[in-house]
Parts: C-alpha cells; structure tokens; sequence
C-alpha cells in the first residue's frame, strides 16, 4: 500500500502520499510485485536469493531482480533485500537538485515456519 511509505520526515511523508507529483495515493493506491521466477547462488559468506519480476508503480510496469539475504532463526527467518530504482522510471516527481532520481529501497520479510 502506498498509503505505508515511510521515508524518516513527516512533513515529506504526507507530500509524496498526497501530491499527484509523488505517488498520488488517491490514484495509485498500490505498488505491485509479481514474481516471475527466484535464483540463488552461493556468495562469499551467505547465499543469496534473486527474485525476478515486474513492479508497478503509477501504472507504470518495470521488470526487476531483486537481490535477498536470509537470516535463519529457530521459528523461521527474514529475507532482505535492496533495489535500486530510477523513480523518474515510474513517473514519481520530476528531476530536480533537490532530490536525488535514484532511490534505494529496502524490503523486508518475516517468515514463519
């Protein structure tokens, strides 16, 4: 949902929530995911996990790989992962000084077993 987008500063929370600029909540109330396929490979101290698919932003479709760790805990785990994106990609504000057009995005997943 995007209505959950937290950025550290709640006055640029709710301008990027509301303005039709940013991510026009009122419109686009969604951002969406969907995988198209998951590889792994061994890395130097942790295996990582590779997800493929489209996001959607604005109604706009982008295909994506997005890197994960796994962190193993006795009653399941988390993945995490970081995408970089171009937010003038999906049509997210205009270029300007003021705010930098690539964004980092974290993603988090607990999961249970």
């Amino acid at each position: 949902m995007t209505s959950t987008i937290i950025t550290g500063n709640g006055k640029r929370d709710k301008d990027i929530k509301d303005e039709a600029s940013w991510f026009d909540i009122a419109k686009y109330p969604r951002i969406t995911f969907k995988s198209s396929g998951v590889t792994t490979s061994d890395g130097d101290y942790m295996q990582m996990y590779f997800v493929n698919g489209n996001l959607t932003i604005k109604g706009i479709s982008k295909k994506v790989t997005i890197p994960f760790t796994f962190n193993k805990t006795e009653s399941g785990g988390t993945f995490k992962g970081t995408l970089k994106l171009n937010r003038l990609d999906y049509g997210i504000y205009k270029s300007t000084m003021l705010v930098k057009d690539t964004v980092e995005v974290t993603i988090t997943v607990p999961v249970k077993k």
